[in-house]
């Protein structure tokens, strides 16, 4: 009992002798002596690292506990942007397919950007065939035309030179031949009837002098008669040589009008022939040509897109509606044409008519366009009346030479 005792006391005595170091430990941990020595900033060390496994072994589980929510902070921000942001592209995404299948929007999405279905394709496909037609169609007739070959006029008008020479040799013989039975007549009358002759000799030889000046009159009227036949004949010679060339460079003018080059080599030639000075819209366009009708046609979408832009932004406020703000944004417009006195229903006629080649059609419904639209189609206009005038003065000439 005694021994237990005993053993009781030193056991207490042990642990308050463990408190005590501890608690000296704790102490030496907390109030460090700066100038201590090294084996004692050791020996605090070890008693700290024994501290920190012991006594306040609960204090590093509750600080862990305190540091798990600031690490899982960025974590959660970023995954509450991710998923709004992932959304977002998705409904991004639907809407897009939506739009893009949707024929509602079809109208007014750019020309290029349209889908386009079997029937534009094949309307497409025949206005190109058409265009081949009318080209080939063009090109025999050109092919067709024949270059004048003036060997045979020019001889013919030699051959004439020649005759009308020998008229005109044959008109001096007669002439001399004329001259000198006058003067025998006048020799004759002059002489005196002797008295021996009798009454008939002397009315034979009036007979026979009546005779030779209705002789020389005849041969006259002759003469007079092939004379004027020669000069008809030099004069027709000469208008069917120049008719003949007058042609030939008007088929040259024509030739340069469809195919854009210049002829101002072939107008020359066609005032040279004729005389006469060419048509001011022939003349002013003879160096640099005029635009094809194939080139027309290809400028005119671009034109067209720029002219209803302009028209769109001069419309007034009250009229800026969700349609026409996607219409000015896309550049839509129509290609079919359409009634009405819009501007895309103008230029959607416009178009119709050109793709026909019907050029003054065209022009005249642009000129019903709005002065803003009108002038941003200046200068496709520009060049489609110069080539309209130009085609109008070479066929007024054609016809005025087939006319004579």
């Amino acid at each position: 009992m005694a021994k237990a005792t005993k053993s009781s006391k030193e056991t207490d005595a042990k642990a308050d002798d463990a408190q005590t170091d501890e608690s000296s430990a704790a102490s030496a941990i907390d109030t460090p002596e700066p100038d201590a020595p090294t084996e004692q900033n050791d020996v605090s060390d070890d008693t700290q690292d024994i501290v920190e496994t012991g006594q306040d072994a609960s204090e590093p589980v509750a600080e862990s506990n305190e540091a798990v929510p600031q690490s899982d902070a960025p974590e959660q921000t970023s995954r509450s942007s991710f998923f709004p942001m992932l959304l977002g592209g998705l409904l991004a995404v639907c809407i897009g397919v939506l739009v893009a299948k949707s024929p509602m929007f079809e109208t007014f999405l750019p020309e290029n950007w349209r889908t386009v279905s079997a029937s534009d394709l094949n309307d497409l496909s025949q206005s190109v065939q058409a265009q081949n037609a009318r080209i080939s169609d063009v090109s025999d007739k050109l092919a067709a035309v024949p270059v004048p070959d003036l060997s045979g006029v020019e001889g013919a008008i030699a051959a004439q030179a020649d005759k009308i020479s020998e008229l005109g040799a044959q008109i001096d013989n007669l002439a001399g031949t004329v001259n000198a039975l006058d003067a025998r007549l006048t020799a004759l009358e002059k002489q005196p009837i002797s008295q021996g002759v009798s009454q008939g000799a002397i009315d034979a030889y009036e007979r026979e002098l009546k005779a030779l000046q209705d002789s020389v009159a005849a041969q006259r009227s002759e003469i007079e008669s092939l004379l004027t036949d020669a000069r008809a004949m030099e004069e027709n010679a000469e208008m069917t040589a120049q008719e003949a060339l007058a042609r030939a460079a008007l088929t040259r003018v024509l030739s340069a009008i469809d195919s854009g080059g210049a002829f101002d080599a072939a107008l020359g030639d066609l005032e040279a022939v004729t005389g006469t000075q060419a048509p001011e819209e022939l003349a002013s366009v003879a160096q640099t040509g005029v635009t094809p009708m194939i080139q027309l046609q290809d400028a005119f979408p671009d034109a067209a897109r720029e002219a209803l832009s302009a028209a769109r932004l001069a419309e007034p406020d009250s009229e800026h509606n969700l349609r026409s703000f996607l219409q000015r944004q896309l550049s839509a417009r129509s290609v079919t044409p359409k009634e009405g006195a819009d501007p895309d229903a103008v230029l959607s006629r416009a178009e119709a008519a050109l793709k026909e080649g019907r050029l003054n059609d065209a022009l005249a419904e642009i000129e019903t366009l709005p002065p803003e639209a009108s002038a941003a189609m200046d200068a496709w206009v520009t060049r489609a009346r110069a080539r309209r005038d130009a085609q109008d003065a070479a066929e007024s000439l054609a016809q005025s030479l087939n006319s004579k």
